[in-house]
């Protein structure tokens, strides 16, 4: 009996040292120093775990916002990348679509204030996926149209990132029966291979 009680009471004990180290979580990105906050988010997000990261990026984003003469190092452009792409990761464990709709927000953020970001092409890509999932085909062709004809300046396209748009915009017309509308981009897929494998 005496061993069972003692064991209780640890279980007890144990069970209250894991709810206050949750509740210190909590409050910790409203804690921390910029730096450390930084630092934290960087962690997190170097191991993949955006979700866990969001809260902290989030803090982030309201301090630097709050600051009245930011300067170049505290841009947000990979911020409002990490923090669109958590919810992405979040869509894929959760299935839940409607996060998505956040994503598009947030890459938007991106583009509108960091035109020039060296993250827009990733952005751009990772975009044009998430109107695919939301079954917005007519915004995925604009957008990779739009990349094709050069509509973002600072975007350089590697040849695997050309062949890839203009298979992904030749299959959307397919699977919408626009074969009209696909065929010149078909044309142009068949004229990069037959081009590529003619280079030296």
């Amino acid at each position: 009996m005496q061993i069972r009680s003692t064991f209780k009471n640890f279980f007890y004990a144990a069970l209250i040292l894991c709810a206050t180290l949750t509740a210190n979580a909590q409050v910790d990105s409203s804690q921390l120093g910029f730096s450390a906050l930084q630092a934290q988010a960087n962690v997190l997000a170097g191991q993949g775990k955006l979700v866990e990261a969001r809260p902290l990026l989030l803090e982030l984003v309201q301090r630097v916002q709050a600051t009245e003469t930011p300067d170049e190092e505290m841009r947000l452009d990979f911020t409002y990348f990490l923090i669109g792409t958590s919810y992405i990761q979040e869509f894929v464990n959760s299935g839940n679509k409607s996060l998505l709709e956040e994503t598009i927000s947030w890459y938007a953020r991106l583009e509108s204030e960091y035109s020039d970001s060296m993250k827009m092409k990733d952005m751009v890509f990772k975009r044009i996926d998430v109107y695919r999932v939301l079954e917005q085909e007519t915004n995925a062709i604009k957008e990779m149209k739009k990349i094709l004809s050069g509509g973002y300046p600072s975007m350089r396209l590697s040849y695997t990132d050309r062949v890839k748009l203009l298979k992904d915009i030749t299959q959307v017309h397919y699977a919408k029966d626009m074969l009209q509308e696909g065929l010149p981009f078909f044309k142009m897929l068949i004229l990069s291979f037959v081009l590529h494998a003619h280079l030296p």
